[in-house]
């Protein structure tokens, strides 16, 4: 009888640890949450605690030997994002899910105004751009298809999107064109670093140059400031960047940025009224300056460097 009820209770101890075992992997929670912004999408996974996730984007099956999920999965195109959790060294859960990743924006760079201004429109690779005038949202069914250099009556309003099958459409870009211009310089640009000198020649100090590098740097920020009013640009790497991507090597660096201003004279007065903003245009350590504007004339920025 000792014998029979040995057996007996090693059986039902079996069988007990195999229900706790198999339950324990029904129980264990795998799940994404996706959130996209400008050109790409940032993946968030939910697990349980002790387990680990590895995935995969390229459609094969995830094992302990794929990429090991960390923090959040920055996804650029879209793709099949396939997961496995596994707890104790055993794969326990599976899960797959279609990413889709929302487009960039279009950009309009202006190149001259008068009572129309021209600029020039471009969408991300593969993509279709198209416009609406009369305020409504655009899309591939009530915008107009544009590329490459378009005329827009001054003071309207355009709205453009980009399309592309398997994408998402991009956010809208609204681009406000200003009034025809009168007694301007032919650039807002120009205009902001002339009154900046007339700045520090008033305060004894010498005037800033500048070249068409250190402009094209500026106009980039500007556009950029479009889906991130910030110091931090939208991939989230500092604005001094934009710098070193063109090429451009200095001792000191400086940024200022603006919006809400609709002339040079006004966003120059505000900087100068800013204690932060005043002491980088008057500091006597940079002798560059490169001025921009973003497209819709919403966004100003400057970028001094020694």
């Amino acid at each position: 009888m000792k014998k029979l009820v040995s057996l007996f209770m090693v059986l039902v101890m079996a069988l007990t640890a195999l229900n706790v075992s198999a339950f324990a992997a029904a129980d264990v929670e795998l799940s994404v949450t996706v959130k996209q912004y400008d050109g790409y999408a940032l993946v968030n996974v939910s697990r349980s605690s002790g387990s680990k996730v590895y995935y995969t984007t390229d459609g094969t099956k995830p094992t302990y030997e794929s990429k090991k999920y960390a923090s959040r999965i920055r996804i650029t195109e879209p793709c099949t994002l396939k997961l496995v959790s596994y707890v104790n060294g055993e794969a326990v859960k599976y899960l797959t899910q279609k990413i889709k990743v929302q487009l960039k924006k279009p950009t309009a760079t202006l190149k001259k105004k008068g009572e129309e201004y021209t600029y020039y429109v471009s969408g991300p690779e593969g993509a279709s751009v198209y416009m609406t005038l009369d305020g409504s949202k655009p899309s591939k069914k009530n915008g107009t298809r544009v590329k490459g250099t378009i005329t827009i009556p001054a003071k309207s309003k355009a709205k453009f999107v980009s399309v592309k099958s398997g994408w998402l459409n991009s956010a809208v870009f609204t681009l406000r064109v200003g009034a025809a211009p009168s007694s301007y310089p032919e650039t807002y640009a120009d205009e902001v670093i002339r009154l900046v000198n007339e700045q520090r020649v008033a305060n004894g100090l010498d005037e800033l140059t500048t070249y068409y590098k250190l402009n094209a740097v500026a106009q980039t920020r500007a556009q950029e400031l479009t889906q991130s009013y910030s110091h931090t640009r939208p991939n989230g790497e500092s604005c001094f960047t934009a710098l070193t991507e063109a090429g451009i090597y200095y001792y000191s660096a400086g940024e200022n940025i603006a919006s809400g201003y609709s002339t040079p004279e006004a966003v120059v007065k505000g900087w100068m009224n800013s204690p932060g903003h005043r002491a980088n245009i008057l500091s006597p350590k940079f002798n560059n300056i490169g001025v921009g504007v973003s497209a819709d004339g919403s966004y100003w920025v400057q970028v001094f460097t020694s």
